[in-house]
């Protein structure tokens, strides 16, 4: 059962590569009880991140444009308030 359950995970993880290289696409997750997030390589590839570095909220904010901050900040604000 446990080997069943690892080769369908790894299934699983091969088809959303593929899925993300053929659309051109990048995926994340955010736990927003830990802070911790999980960036796709192609994301990381996309913000010129080197893969693997442990990215969270303050440091994904870093990495763009300082004059779009606030908006962003406005819009993450709204968004987690309004699915509490």
């Amino acid at each position: 059962r446990l080997r069943d359950a690892h080769r369908s995970a790894h299934e699983s993880d091969e088809r959303l590569r593929f899925a993300l290289e053929g659309a051109r696409g990048v995926a994340w997750d955010w736990n927003l009880d830990t802070g911790e997030s999980w960036w796709s390589r192609e994301l990381y590839e996309l913000w010129g991140v080197p893969s693997g570095r442990q990215m969270d909220y303050d440091s994904a904010i870093a990495i763009v444009e300082p004059s779009d901050h606030e908006v962003i900040r406005a819009a993450v604000e709204q968004t987690l308030a309004s699915n509490t």
